[in-house]
């Protein structure tokens, strides 16, 4: 595993509103579909799969961790299925819908994101070079 880390840094009117650290690239790009997904329903939350999934609670498959409670109260890292190293970390909050997508497939996650939202509405077409 490489020193690799990517940032997912969201503000709200200037401030930063929610602040995520994935090790992996595909994970990332996973979460950002969750957040596009969640801007495609306005005032529709809890008719979403990230309302679903935080009320379902953890995925049985991951667990959480708290590195730091001193200097980042409330920050979580998630594991996947004992896997040696987490795979990020996100604000407590966040990382119980964060855990089901962890577990998916870009596929099998873009396939339950579009669930409720019009075929013709919009495309996302995310490619890697």
């Amino acid at each position: 595993m490489g020193s690799d880390r990517f940032y997912i840094d969201s503000k709200e009117r200037g401030s930063r509103a929610r602040y995520w650290m994935f090790r992996q690239y595909e994970d990332a790009e996973k979460y950002l579909l969750l957040l596009i997904s969640q801007m495609a329903r306005p005032g529709r939350y809890t008719n979403s799969p990230a309302f679903r999934w935080s009320e379902e609670g953890l995925d049985p498959q991951v667990t959480l961790t708290t590195p730091d409670p001193v200097n980042c109260p409330g920050r979580v890292s998630l594991r996947v299925d004992q896997e040696p190293n987490d795979r990020g970390w996100m604000g407590e909050s966040d990382a119980l819908a964060a855990s089901h997508i962890l577990v998916l497939s870009f596929e099998e996650l873009d396939l339950i994101l579009r669930e409720g939202i019009p075929k013709d509405w919009f495309t996302i077409d995310i490619r890697c070079n």
